[in-house]
């Protein structure tokens, strides 16, 4: 459990040092949730703050590209009142098609190599 924890900061700490936050004063917050009773999801954003559930995701790279598609709600719904468009295309489209989700999908997967890259780095320290 501590290298699921370990490896999701180190997501979390790329992604602060690639994109930092766009809100000057405010960042987002990272945690790592053990919580065995959460089954359905690997991760969620709400409000500045990422919650993932490590022992949902199967692999390391499930675990990398949660963190990474949750960072990018971050970066699109900064505070509570952005988030207001992404329940309306949600209503309206669904999950899969929200354009929230398209964008969350893409992004995980345009940087999950590099990403991963500076992840087994850190490990090897």
């Amino acid at each position: 459990m501590e290298k699921q924890k370990l490896i999701a900061e180190l997501v979390f700490e790329w992604c602060e040092k690639k994109w930092g936050s766009p809100l000057k004063t405010k960042k987002c917050e990272l945690i790592v949730s053990f919580d065995r009773r959460v089954k359905n999801f690997t991760g969620y954003y709400l409000d500045r703050t990422i919650k993932v559930f490590p022992l949902n995701c199967l692999t390391k790279k499930e675990l990398i590209k949660t963190v990474l598609h949750e960072y990018c709600h971050f970066l699109q719904m900064p505070s509570l009142s952005d988030s207001r468009y992404y329940s309306q295309m949600d209503k309206s489209l669904g999950y899969d098609k929200n354009p929230y989700e398209v964008q969350a999908r893409l992004f995980e997967k345009k940087y999950y190599k590099k990403c991963k890259k500076y992840i087994d780095k850190k490990l090897l320290k």
